[in-house]
């Protein structure tokens, strides 16, 4: 099974792993989102699902984007 930072040839190669490109040969996390247990997490602004799709432990997805808690809204 593919993960976080494996070599790929193509987009499709990482696919299967959410929030990822492959780029410079590997599948690699795409912007505004950062690795955490071999998994791609949202930053701020970060289209999210749920609160599990947030890199910051004090985020929530709301309206599916990433807020922290804090942080003034746009």
């Amino acid at each position: 099974m593919i993960t976080v930072d494996d070599a790929c040839h193509s987009q499709e190669a990482c696919k299967k792993i959410k929030n990822t490109e492959c780029k410079n040969g590997k599948c690699q996390c795409l912007p505004n989102y950062k690795k955490r247990n071999g998994n791609c997490l949202g930053l701020e602004k970060a289209p999210c699902e749920t609160s599990k799709d947030c890199f910051s432990k004090n985020a929530t997805c709301k309206s599916k984007k990433v807020r922290v808690s804090g942080s003034i809204p746009s």
